[in-house]
């Protein structure tokens, strides 16, 4: 009976089985201008270029921006794209237009062929070669177009183009053509009276498909062929295309027809997914994204080929799976949370499993039986009737976790661990776990010879041998999985983040700045990769020497219908990775031969605005110079990036005045306001969703100055300052000569008094007195020699005096200065009957090369004399004139050996008689107007007392140091 039931039971529950796929559709809500899409082509930029009959648009992957008509767009019917040459080249009904850098040449067909519709662009031996529906061929060189005719009508009816081994083929009405030269055509008779609808070229074959005849194939030479069986309800094939893995994509009325290389067909249509089963045309992008062009859908994108979706739509009995298991026979046996568990049979269909359960959390084939771990125990079961439940009073009725070590099947409760052996449940008591105090039990991995447990609060360790349990480390948040990489470093999924524990330290690990992406559901190692399953999808990392890389994230752009995935739901076989979400079972084809890959982003500035207006920057990359007064400048960007378009983050880097990258933003646009005049040098990049970063774009920016901020208003006002300062320091000398020449002119006046009362002083009249007394002396004592002698040297001393003074400048050469007081002293020694001698002592210098004031020494001599020697009766006296040099100065001497400079002050101090002597007093004032005047160092030291070693009195000496040079006093 029992068993009768479970057949019965078995036959009611058993259902159909399918699978979805997921589409994404972008229609006149993202700014497509017309749903009817009849081809697709895409730039060196990265945009895709769509063409519709109502219109053409580029797309960046989120939006579209229409190519308008005012922009010199042959018409909005669009019937063909080809990106050729740096070229979009777009076929319309009656004409072609060629757009470059935005900018549009259009090409006529004539008046005759204005309703002919150009259905193919090629190039060809340099020219460009379009085909048309009904008038045969057109080419487009240096600007000019000329139409090419084939004999046949039908042949002229061309639906695709094609160049094999140099020559061009053409898919025609009538068959199909070639040519080596564009002038004679020859048909392939293999393919006589074949409606050709398009030719793909892949590897070393060549696929044919024909409007009502199906598909065939054929060698290079077309000298063999074979025809590939299409299974599909209409076979009507509208065009084909070929992909990167060799795929062929034919297009149909009645949906997508894709044949892998071993010519394996899947259908495509509104049973699996299809928005709509009408498609014009396929297309594949430079990152592998396929896409179709559909007759009232707009644009689709086929999110991914690799993934399948099953859920209630597809008749599974519920959309949250928890749990799963491959069987040997290649079946395999499912958990939900909410419907209990069943299988899923090679035919498709699935079959409930009649355990007395809602949620199971965990299913493991082990010993020949399927083991489930549910809300009500664990139980185990043949694969045909019998079901066993087991049951301890050392766990509670719920069970989470099933995994093998060791020979044993590890069970984990919510509170306890324990494991199957000989069919038998059997409990670890060393190891306890309090609901309050270490949370419940989540996952187990095993760590050596060790058992990890992740509970609510932590995670511990669990030694077998040593039964003991050690607390890791307590978290904030709770801890969802575990797993353990090819490194032995531990994977913790968290609530809150993905943390790597390599035995020393816990490290966070960032990959998404999503709120979703830090909420882990499970983790899974599959060979080096680690699948992390959480609120925003599905995240691959490949492990490599200690380190791990995210390579790719799977979300709704990649597939996913719902981006919550189920608490430890995933399972991996033989190559494809199944994993629960909210809404389905999720099947990833994945091996270690088909390794997931990511594009980085193709970056493109969209708009450069200045000062809010937008300029032209399709030359930006060779320099932006703007005027100071420009330098407000915004940069909206574009981050291409077909399959995850919305995970695009920006960065910048403003050289010149930071030193590193902005932090990434999602927003596109670059504000930089207020910059200062100088040069600087703009780096941009994208960055994908799993950190691949773009080409960084660069490109300089140059701010000029004003006027009063550049060199030559610099060198200006430099040279207008120091004409202004040369100006200020000629005025001050100006004044200052103006000023000296005063003062100048004020001590030449006094100094030509001084030389008066000098020449006054030096010939006082006592002087001459006694001169005229002596030679009156002379005559009356009948003396006539002596008084000659004495009558001519007075003759000459008066001479030279007068002389001197009659000299413009009063100067005189030393040699002239000696000789007159040579005369002088002569006279005295004359005058008083050789009371001393004199002598005048040269020490090798050149006495007429050395200009002195005249009548400079007289003085002094003459204090000597009449002060000196004069007033000591008791000896004869001795005058000694020393010149010499010293240094850089000449020093002349004047020594007397007279009663002392003390004595004679207190003498003179006391005499009252009517001579007073000014000569020495006046000769001083006139060395220090000379030294201000001629600005000479002209030093008088003296009279001072000199002094024998016993203290008597010496006598007095003079001494006047004067520049050693040929002195020209000049005003």
């Amino acid at each position: 009976m029992r068993l009768l039931a479970w057949i019965v039971f078995t036959a009611i529950s058993t259902i159909g089985m399918a699978q979805d796929y997921s589409f994404i559709t972008y229609s006149n809500g993202q700014g497509l201008p017309q749903s009817q899409v009849q081809c697709i082509t895409q730039d060196d930029d990265g945009y895709l270029w769509v063409g519709t009959l109502g219109g053409l648009a580029k797309f960046n992957g989120k939006t579209f921006t229409t190519f308008p008509l005012e922009q010199g767009l042959f018409n909005n019917r669009i019937s063909c794209l080809q990106f050729i040459q740096q070229s979009i080249w777009v076929g319309h009904e009656g004409g072609i237009t060629q757009i470059r850098n935005n900018k549009a040449q259009t090409y006529s067909l004539g008046d005759n062929d204005r309703t002919v519709i150009v259905t193919d662009f090629i190039q060809y031996q340099g020219k460009i070669i379009a085909s048309t529906e009904g008038s045969g061929l057109y080419i487009i060189s240096n600007g000019h177009v000329s139409k090419v005719t084939l004999k046949n009508p039908d042949a002229s009816s061309c639906r695709n183009l094609e160049v094999i081994n140099g020559k061009l083929y053409i898919g025609t009405r009538d068959g199909l053509y070639f040519t080596s030269d564009l002038t004679n055509f020859s048909r392939v008779e293999a393919f006589r009276d074949r409606r050709i609808s398009g030719i793909a070229l892949v590897k070393d074959r060549v696929f044919i498909s024909t409007s009502f005849e199906g598909l065939f194939r054929s060698d290079l030479t077309f000298k063999t062929f074979d025809s590939i069986p299409v299974q599909s309800n209409d076979l009507y094939i509208g065009a084909i295309s070929s992909d990167q893995s060799n795929q062929l994509w034919l297009s149909s009325p009645d949906g997508v027809i894709r044949m892998s290389s071993q010519m394996k067909q899947l259908n495509l249509n509104e049973t699996n997914g299809l928005p709509v089963k009408a498609i014009n045309c396929s297309f594949q992008d430079n990152e592998g994204n396929i896409w179709f062009g559909s007759d009232g859908k707009g644009l689709i994108r086929f999110a991914n080929q690799n993934l399948q979706i099953y859920s209630t739509k597809t008749g599974m009995p519920s959309d949250l799976i928890l749990s799963g298991t491959k069987l040997k026979n290649g079946s395999y046996l499912f958990g939900s949370y909410d419907k209990g568990a069943f299988k899923m049979n090679l035919q498709g269909t699935c079959e409930t499993i009649p355990i007395p359960a809602t949620t199971i959390w965990d299913i493991e084939y082990f010993d020949g039986l399927a083991w489930f771990a549910t809300n009500a125990g664990v139980f185990s079961w043949d694969l045909k009737s019998e079901l066993k439940q087991y049951t301890s009073n050392d766990f509670s009725n719920t069970f989470r976790v099933l995994k093998p070590f060791k020979n044993r099947l590890i069970v984990a409760g919510e509170e306890s661990i324990g494991y199957i052996e000989n069919n038998t449940l059997h409990h670890y008591p060393s190891f306890k776990f309090n609901l309050s105090r270490d949370g419940n039990i989540r996952d187990i991995a095993f760590y050596y010879s060790n058992i990890l447990v992740a509970t609510s609060k932590g995670l511990y360790e669990l030694n077998l041998s040593r039964k003991t349990q050690k607390l890791l480390k307590k978290f904030k948040t709770s801890i969802a999985s575990i797993e353990t990489d090819t490194d032995n470093r531990i994977w913790i999924g968290t609530e809150n983040g993905l943390i790597i524990f390599d035995g020393i330290n816990y490290k966070n690990i960032s990959y998404s700045s999503k709120s979703g992406a830090r909420f882990i559901n499970f983790i899974h190692r599959v060979e080096s990769n680690i699948f992390v399953g959480t609120n925003d999808g599905l995240y691959i990392f490949e492990n490599s020497e200690g380190t791990q890389t995210l390579v790719k994230h799977i979300g709704t752009n990649n597939g996913l219908i719902n981006l919550e995935s189920n608490i430890n739901s995933s399972i991996y076989e033989g190559g494809n990775f199944w994993f629960g979400t909210s809404d389905g079972l999720a099947k990833l084809q994945f091996s270690s031969e088909r390794r997931f890959t990511d594009f980085a982003p193709k970056l493109n500035i969209a708009r450069v605005l200045v000062n809010y207006r937008e300029i032209d920057h399709s030359d930006i990359f060779n320099g932006l110079k703007l005027n100071y007064s420009k330098n407000n400048l915004i940069i909206d960007l574009d981050g291409i990036s077909m399959e995850d378009p919305e995970s695009v983050t920006f960065q910048y880097w403003l050289e010149g005045e930071s030193d590193k990258w902005s932090p990434p933003t999602l927003n596109p646009t670059i504000i930089l306001s207020n910059l200062d005049a100088g040069d600087y040098t703009l780096h941009i990049r994208a960055i994908s969703g799993t950190k691949k970063i773009s080409e960084i774009s660069s490109f300089p920016i140059i701010i000029t100055p004003p006027f009063w901020r550049t060199w030559w208003f610099y060198i200006f006002v430099f040279v207008a300052i120091a004409f202004g300062i040369r100006y200020y320091f000629r005025l001050q000398i100006k004044r200052e000569r103006e000023r000296n020449y005063k003062i100048n002119l004020e001590n030449k006046s006094r100094l030509l008094a001084l030389e008066q009362q000098s020449l006054n002083a030096s010939m006082n009249r006592h002087f001459i007195f006694n001169s005229l007394n002596s030679i009156q002396y002379f005559i009356n004592t009948q003396d006539r020699v002596s008084a000659n002698r004495y009558l001519t040297s007075f003759a000459k001393l008066i001479r030279k005096n007068l002389d001197s003074a009659s000299e413009g400048d009063n100067v005189v050469t030393l040699h002239q200065e000696l000789e007159r007081l040579e005369l002088y002293l002569s006279l005295e020694a004359m005058r008083f009957k050789d009371r001393f001698t004199y002598r005048i002592e040269n020490q090798d210098i050149d006495l007429e090369q050395v200009t002195v004031p005249a009548m400079l020494l007289q003085p002094f001599v003459e204090n000597s004399i009449i002060h000196g020697i004069l007033p000591d009766e008791t000896k004869k006296g001795e005058i000694v004139v020393t010149i010499k040099a010293l240094g850089d100065q000449l020093e002349i001497c004047i020594d007397d050996n007279g009663i002392g400079i003390d004595f004679s002050l207190n003498k003179k101090a006391k005499f009252k008689g009517d001579h007073k002597s000014q000569g020495m007093e006046i000769t001083s004032k006139r060395i220090d107007l000379i030294r201000q005047m001629w600005n000479k160092d002209y030093e008088l030291i003296g009279p001072f007392q000199m002094t024998n070693p016993d203290r008597s009195i010496k006598g007095t000496r003079v001494l006047i140091k004067i520049p050693y040079e040929n002195l020209e006093m000049n005003d």
